[in-house]
């Protein structure tokens, strides 16, 4: 029987999500605010949880960006 440890994750925290995508946490909420990434999922309580196939999804959409594209974008946002 596989245990829930061994399961793949659906849904992650903001902090695994930056561990997950390896940026900074303003990086991570400006590109959540340009939506470029996902928002977190729409949970009851204070706890927040982002989809793990939406976010990744997302994130090879920016990757398949050109690195001057990718820092313009950055750069945009940064400066909004």
């Amino acid at each position: 029987m596989t245990s829930v440890s061994e399961l793949p994750r659906l849904g992650v925290t903001r902090e695994q999500a930056l561990e997950m995508l390896s940026i900074e946490g303003a990086t991570f909420d400006a590109l959540v605010e340009a939506h470029r990434l996902p928002g977190p999922m729409p949970l009851k309580g204070r706890r927040k949880i982002w989809n793990v196939e939406k976010l990744r999804a997302a994130w090879n959409s920016i990757a398949g960006m050109a690195p001057e594209t990718v820092d313009s974008l950055l750069e945009h946002i940064r400066n909004a």
